[in-house]
C-alpha cells in the first residue's frame, strides 16, 4: 500500500530519510478492497514475468497483485534505495520466492545503463517502467 500511495504523490521518497519513509508507511490506511468494485480477472495460466528497470515504486505489480493476477518482477533497477525493504515485501506479498528477488537499487547498481551487464536469464513477458523522475533526479 506504501508504494501505491508513493505513486499518487502523497509523499516523495528522495525527499525522506529512512526513518521518514519508516514513519510515513506506518501512518498509511490499509488499500481497499477493490474486488468489491471490479469483477475478477480470468485465471492466468501461469505467472506472468515482466520486467522493470526504472523500477520506481513498482505501482504496476501493485495493481496486478489487487487485481489477483501473479506476477514475478525480474531486472528491478532504480537510482532510489531508501524503500527497499518496503519493495522486497511488496515482491514477497505477491507470492515470489525469496531467493527471486533482485533489487539492483542506488545510484551505482541501480543506474539503468548497468541492466546492459545483467544476464538476462529470464524471459520476460512484459515490461514495466515508472512515471517520470522529478525534475534533477538522477544528474548528480
Amino acid at each position: 500500500m506504501f508504494l501505491a500511495a508513493l505513486a499518487t504523490g502523497w509523499a516523495v521518497p528522495a525527499a525522506l530519510t529512512q526513518s521518514e519513509i519508516e514513519q510515513e508507511v506506518d501512518a498509511m490506511p490499509d488499500a481497499p478492497d477493490f474486488g468489491a468494485f471490479f469483477p475478477p480477472l480470468a485465471q492466468l495460466g501461469r505467472r506472468l514475468r515482466c520486467a522493470a528497470p526504472c523500477t520506481g515504486i513498482h505501482g504496476c505489480g501493485e495493481a496486478f497483485r489487487h487485481m489477483k493476477v501473479g506476477v514475478d518482477t525480474c531486472h528491478i533497477f532504480d537510482l532510489e534505495p531508501g524503500y527497499a525493504r518496503y519493495l522486497r515485501q511488496t515482491l514477497l506479498d505477491s507470492g515470489m520466492a525469496v531467493q527471486d528477488i533482485v533489487l539492483n537499487l542506488g545510484k551505482k547498481v541501480g543506474n539503468l545503463l548497468n541492466m546492459l551487464s545483467v544476464p538476462c536469464d529470464h524471459p520476460s513477458i512484459c515490461l514495466w517502467r515508472a512515471p517520470p523522475a522529478h525534475h534533477g533526479r538522477g544528474r548528480d
